[in-house]
């Protein structure tokens, strides 16, 4: 299930109690036409590349995403007017 605020941000449901966010970039240099460059909300950059794996990158990215619990996101979604 995928849910989109207007801020761009998107939620995915990964199991019943959480959710994780997977907004974990602050901003987004593409540095050629397979790599970027990612700002990361915790203030690491990494460069990503599509065709070459790299393992700190990828652990770098994984500590960025976000575990919310499922009820802090729908009191969100209802203050904001998104829930149905």
């Amino acid at each position: 299930m995928r849910a989109s605020s207007n801020k761009g941000k998107q939620i995915v449901v990964r199991d019943g109690r959480c959710y994780y966010l997977q907004r974990m970039a602050t901003e987004t240099t593409l540095l050629g036409a397979h790599s970027v460059r990612l700002d990361l909300l915790n203030g690491d950059t990494v460069t990503a590349n599509d065709r070459d794996w790299n393992l700190d990158a990828a652990k770098a990215i994984y500590r960025n995403i976000v575990r919310v619990p499922r009820w802090a996101i729908a009191a969100c979604l209802r203050a904001a007017g998104l829930a149905g």
